[in-house]
């Protein structure tokens, strides 16, 4: 008999607990309910309110999504472009940071496409150092080296005759 009396005296106090905890949750709810009305009164009152500068803010937030996806674009054509002129891929460690084409997708802004943009310009910059112009690099023309024509279209030493065949 007393451990049911202890149970039931358990049972009161867990209830109570609940009872507690569910009153805490129904104020909090209010107290976010006053702040919402309050906060939805202040935005009817101010300029921001109105549904035409609400358009505009929008129209203005989707040009500059459209823009920054047109230069994530451009610049990675513009890796693709470095790779195929130099043949290799592109990864440059620049300012603390590796860039690779890929590195494009990770973008989030306009200041990092730029930062992308010039560690792309420092890549083919050390590359053009490195390979154009040592003393190794000589022009090569099929033309005029292969082939043997001159400035003029045709061999420097050859005889231009006239022939008529009847």
């Amino acid at each position: 008999m007393q451990t049911l009396l202890l149970e039931m005296l358990n049972q009161a106090v867990m209830v109570q607990v609940e009872e507690t905890k569910l009153q805490a949750l129904l104020n909090e709810k209010a107290n976010l309910e006053k702040l919402w009305t309050e906060a939805d009164a202040t935005l009817a009152d101010s300029y921001f309110a109105d549904p035409a500068h609400r358009l505009l803010k929008d129209q203005t937030l989707v040009r500059a999504e459209l823009s920054s996806d047109r230069a994530q674009t451009w610049i990675y054509l513009a890796a693709k472009a470095l790779e195929y002129k130099w043949n290799q891929g592109f990864t440059n460690l620049y300012n603390g940071r590796q860039y690779t084409r890929a590195t494009v997708f990770e973008l989030r802004n306009a200041q990092e496409l730029q930062d992308m943009f010039a560690a792309m310009s420092d890549w083919n910059g050390k590359l053009v150092i490195g390979q154009r112009n040592d003393d190794g690099y000589k022009k090569f023309s099929v033309r005029d080296d292969f082939f043997g024509f001159g400035r003029n279209g045709v061999a420097s030493d050859a005889q231009l005759s006239v022939s008529v065949h009847t």
